[in-house]
């Protein structure tokens, strides 16, 4: 708590100099959405990574039970991002709910389907060993990339379809257009990070067991 409030204290002080003595500054606010968003992706990333870590060496790792708040943070933001989406639709709210319901249900099961595909891939196509670079890269290393694309592509199919269902069905005022989609991906964003931290709980409790 001291932390923080010494944070805040910082930033309220510094901010408004920085902003003054440092033009460039005041363009970080248009890039938020797309840090965010990359953020989004890597966080992503690492849960996957931790969980063909603990499946290929049958160990909990470095994951620990603390990783219950990461999982109840995902599960907040999407939650928040998909009430912050609906806010913006117009359109009769039963059928704003039924098709947001359909939507959610949609991303969750093809986000279930997409990590247990992606994790008991045999990746037989790939080398043991291949140089890029200058660098060695291991066949485990190019399977956890090939699936970070692979599930970078889901979010990114998941997010096209949610704006084209709701767009269809439901209407999104073009003045609310780009905030729709803001949140529209982050709610895919952290959905799918949300799956990936429940399996990594899920895996230490059984890893643990044995």
């Amino acid at each position: 708590a001291l932390a923080v409030l010494a944070m805040g204290a910082l930033m309220a002080i510094t901010g408004p100099l920085l902003s003054a003595f440092v033009p460039g500054i005041a363009a970080m606010s248009a890039l938020l959405v797309p840090f965010q968003i990359v953020a989004g992706f890597g966080f992503t990333y690492l849960m996957y990574a931790q969980l063909t870590k603990m499946q290929r060496e049958h160990s909990a790792g470095d994951s620990s039970p603390a990783m219950m708040w990461a999982y109840l943070g995902t599960k907040t933001i999407w939650v928040w991002s998909f009430a912050m989406m609906m806010s913006l639709v117009t359109g009769a709210p039963w059928l704003a709910l039924s098709v947001g319901a359909l939507f959610i249900g949609t991303c969750w099961f093809a986000g279930q389907a997409a990590l247990s595909r992606l994790l008991h891939a045999p990746w037989a196509f790939l080398p043991e060993k291949k140089s890029f670079l200058g660098r060695t890269l291991t066949k485990d290393h190019m399977a956890d990339a090939i699936a970070f694309a692979g599930l970078s592509t889901v979010i990114l199919l998941l997010a096209g379809l949610g704006w084209l269902a709701f767009g269809a069905f439901i209407g999104v005022p073009a003045a609310s257009s780009s905030r729709f989609l803001m949140y529209l991906l982050y709610t895919v964003q952290s959905l799918v990070a949300c799956l990936a931290t429940m399996r990594t709980l899920r895996m230490r409790k059984d890893l643990d067991k044995k």
